[in-house]
């Protein structure tokens, strides 16, 4: 037996990238072999009567409408298009070779995949096995045209052939689009299925093997990605089984690769973090390329984005220990790189927002991790705890922290009730409050006219919501508005311009610090977003994210901010995290008995000087001074592990449960 070197080389070659034409291919002699992942043989009996001519495929340049095939045999044209490749095998098992041929560039069909049936020396009318109307992805209002360049044909068996399009696209994101079809090539061949991938990356594509995978004796198709990360290439192998009515998918990968990619990450995070992070990035660059629940995958299967991947844990694991690697690559102690603190708070704050689940014990490990960050040693870090803050506003909605400082001593506490408090020494003494209502914890624009409402999701990324601050919107002129914050695209399951409910009450991790007379000021972690609003409530120009040497727009409202918009506060579970935009620097606090609750990084406020923080800590009003004493030397704090960790050695790692 004989067979064809071209094709197995193609099969055996690791990361091949793409569909590649096989140019000439002759395949078999008196019996045929079907051609097998990893290239080889099919050694089962094959019936001389039901021999097959060997499959012949070749690749043609820009232009060519009309060929002669099977030594003068075949003549074939059309009259659109240019015929990009061509194959000629026994489709009809007659004993002549029929035409198959890949078709670009006619009008109203960028790609299509012909058929023609051999009747002794007549080739039949070509019918249309499959075609792409549009060479473009996309969808959620936003598509990206793309060109056909090449085309291929590449037979993997006796049963399955597939005819593959490279496009080019106008996206510098995504410059690449691969579309296969894999085609039956029993007595008359068919469309099975169409695979699409959007490249980002040369490395990254599309290769195909057959391979009886439950020994049915039917070829089943094993489809291998390869998808680019910031650290190497991963690849998974996906397998669709043949079966009557077409090809199913057997539904076992990603997950496996998944776990073992995450549980890998959480192995190294303690003494080797740029490893667990390379991991971790892995894991997650795999999922949102092929994933459906992910944000925007890029793998298509028969036109829909991405496949099901179903509820992950090894996910949720791979962003906590991205998050948990992240703080760990930075030394114990003070934190002196802004830049790459401002990376770790960044991966914390987005944790809540991928839309996964976490262990609790994978977020134990992040806050472990973050407990060995402190710019003043935890024995320093002094928490005072005051009286009740009852009543405190049940706002979901954007608003105004539950407390402001009115100067370095003086604390407000908003709310139906409101009351101003003195700090002496350790305690707080009540004053006299102003005249303020409930409603002064809106978000309202300088005049007082406009509000925040929402910080949301929608098709297009994260809104702002604004409305007239007395509620009544008036449903003919639209005075309800949606601005657009960030570009975030739209979710798989989304059926834009609708946005399922659960989505669109995500707001992305940002925090509204206050209305300038310029616009919105929002903070992210780190960064600090302006949105420019005109006095209607219009976008007065795009949102930008203020380089660290830009003033942030003043004044803002006291509360988590201060007032001249030097520096803002977020009160999250691994600490008070400040930021300082004018020292350039970015701070951790917090020590044994520091809490807040979860959910609420609103409510915490600074005074005009930075030095005090303060917040709400289980219902009542927590303070501390953040600044050490004067010559005071910093020394890394003692690292308590949280409860849970309590057992563990500190740079042991822990048991890993196998993933749910």
């Amino acid at each position: 037996m004989r067979t064809c070197s071209s094709v197995l080389q193609f099969l055996g070659l690791a990361g091949v990238v793409g569909v590649v034409g096989v140019a000439g291919c002759t395949c078999g002699g008196d019996t045929t072999v079907p051609f097998h992942a990893g290239g080889e043989p099919d050694l089962r009996p094959v019936d001389p009567a039901r021999s097959l001519a060997p499959f012949e495929a070749a690749a043609h340049p820009d232009g060519t409408r009309a060929l002669v095939l099977d030594a003068g045999a075949v003549h074939v044209s059309i009259e659109e298009g240019s015929i990009r490749a061509s194959g000629l095998f026994d489709f009809d098992r007659d004993g002549d070779r029929d035409v198959l041929l890949v078709v670009l560039g006619a009008p109203g069909a960028d790609a299509r995949v012909l058929y023609g049936e051999r009747r002794g020396d007549e080739l039949a009318p070509l019918v249309s096995l499959a075609s792409r109307a549009s060479s473009s992805f996309g969808g959620g209002g936003r598509e990206v045209a793309c060109t056909p360049q090449a085309a291929s044909l590449l037979p993997l068996s006796n049963s399955l052939v597939i005819a593959g399009v490279e496009a080019r696209c106008e996206d510098d994101a995504t410059p690449r689009l691969s579309i296969s079809w894999a085609l039956s090539s029993d007595e008359r061949p068919r469309a099975l299925e169409v695979f699409e991938l959007a490249g980002r990356a040369e490395g990254e594509g599309l290769s195909f093997a057959a391979n009886d995978r439950d020994q049915d004796h039917h070829d089943d198709l094993e489809v291998a990605l390869r998808i680019a990360t910031p650290s190497e290439p991963i690849t998974v192998t996906l397998a669709w089984m043949s079966r009557a009515a077409g090809l199913a998918r057997e539904g076992e990968q990603p997950e496996p690769t998944l776990a073992t990619l995450a549980t890998q990450a959480r192995d190294h995070v303690r003494r080797h973090a740029e490893q667990a992070i390379a991991e971790a990035e892995r894991a997650i660059a795999l999922r949102d390329a092929i994933c459906r629940e992910a944000e925007r995958p890029r793998f298509f299967v028969g036109g829909t984005r991405g496949i099901p991947c179903g509820t992950s844990a090894s996910i949720g694991r791979a962003y906590a220990m991205r998050a948990a690697a992240l703080a760990r690559r930075l030394p114990a102690g003070t934190p002196s790189d802004a830049a790459a603190l401002g990376a770790a708070l960044e991966a914390y704050v987005a944790l809540d927002h991928q839309g996964v689940s976490i262990r609790e014990g994978d977020r134990a490990l992040v806050r472990e991790s973050w407990l060995r960050l402190a710019s003043v040693p935890a024995d320093r870090f002094v928490v005072h705890r005051g009286g009740e803050a009852m009543p405190v506003s049940a706002r979901r909605s954007p608003r105004l922290s539950t407390l402001a400082f009115l100067d370095e001593s003086r604390l407000l506490v908003r709310g139906a009730s409101p009351r101003v408090l003195r700090i002496e020494g350790e305690s707080f003494v009540p004053e006299s409050a102003p005249e303020l209502r409930l409603e002064d914890a809106r978000l309202l624009d300088p005049d007082g006219a406009l509000e925040l409402v929402a910080l949301e999701r929608s098709c297009e990324g994260t809104v702002a919501v604004i409305a007239p601050a007395s509620g009544i919107v008036d449903a003919v002129t639209g005075s309800r508005r949606e601005v657009l914050v960030a570009p975030r695209p739209a979710p798989a399951v989304a059926t834009c311009p609708t946005m399922p409910e659960g989505h669109r009450a995500d707001d992305d991790g940002f925090v509204a610090l206050g209305w300038a007379p310029s616009g919105l000021v929002l903070a992210r972690g780190s960064a600090i977003t302006l949105l420019p609003l005109d006095a209607s409530g219009a976008p007065a120009g795009p949102s930008s994210v203020l380089d660290p040497q830009i003033p942030a727009p003043a004044p803002l409202p006291a509360g988590a901010a201060v007032p001249d918009a030097r520096g803002y506060a977020l009160a999250l579970p691994i600490g008070i995290v400040v930021v300082d935009r004018v020292e350039h620097t970015l701070s951790v606090f917090h020590g044994e008995d520091f809490s807040v609750p979860q959910g609420l990084p609103i409510d915490v406020a600074l005074s005009p000087s930075l030095a005090r923080a303060a917040w709400l800590c289980g219902g009542a009003i927590c303070w501390a001074e953040l600044r050490a004493a004067e010559g005071a030397t910093p020394t890394p704090p003692e690292i308590v592990p949280p409860p849970q960790l309590a057992q563990e050695q500190p740079d042991t790692p822990p048991a890993v449960p196998a993933p749910e």
